[in-house]
């Protein structure tokens, strides 16, 4: 239980975006005809999404990189 809790600690940011690439999915496929405003936000979203989850991974692994040098 302890790795679960030092996993999500570790991962906040990713766990709170996570309805971005949900939403530009929804957002998109909602309307019948979408617009300029959709085709430019549907593939935002995901790569904000990525971006993030990308720098939560950079900072766990050094995090554990300084935790097993001490």
């Amino acid at each position: 239980m302890a790795k679960v809790k030092k996993y999500l600690s570790s991962f906040k940011n990713t766990l709170l975006f996570l309805s971005l690439p949900v939403l530009a999915v929804s957002n998109f496929y909602s309307e019948d005809a979408p617009d300029v405003w959709d085709y430019a936000i549907a593939p935002v979203l995901p790569l904000i999404f990525i971006y993030i989850l990308v720098t939560d991974i950079i900072a766990y692994r050094k995090a554990n990189k300084e935790l097993e040098e001490e």
